[in-house]
């Protein structure tokens, strides 16, 4: 995602062809949909109890609302630097996840609760 963000500002900085530009918006798509779009909720709902995922969705949804709403405002004063800085949250994203996202395949409930324990209350 932040390959294809990345080589769309690019695209926008040189005024490449709109074909590159909708090529790179659908390269972006296409990954989020294989990976971080389904797999947030499904790995939300395997590590929150009830109270701790209502809260997750509900900051989740607000985040994607303010998006929506600044999206076009920021678009106004620079499409390169508004997804400039797009491309630079998932990079940070990611580095995040390979840091502190840990596997939770075949893995226990109980398990779960010491893999994700605060340090000391094991």
């Amino acid at each position: 995602m932040t390959i294809a963000l990345g080589l769309f500002v690019l695209f926008v900085l040189i005024e490449a062809s709109n074909g590159l530009n909708i090529a790179m918006v659908l390269t972006f798509t296409a990954f989020f949909e294989w990976s971080i779009g389904p797999i947030l909720w499904l790995y939300l709902a395997e590590i929150l109890p009830s109270a701790g995922l209502s809260v997750a969705v509900f900051l989740n949804w607000s985040v994607v609302v303010a998006i929506g709403f600044l999206t076009p405002i920021m678009v106004s004063y620079s499409k390169a630097m508004t997804f400039s800085i797009y491309a630079a949250c998932c990079f940070v994203g990611g580095i995040f996840v390979l840091i502190f996202v840990k596997e939770t395949k075949g893995v226990s409930k109980e398990t779960l609760g010491k893999l994700y324990a605060p340090t000391g209350y094991t």
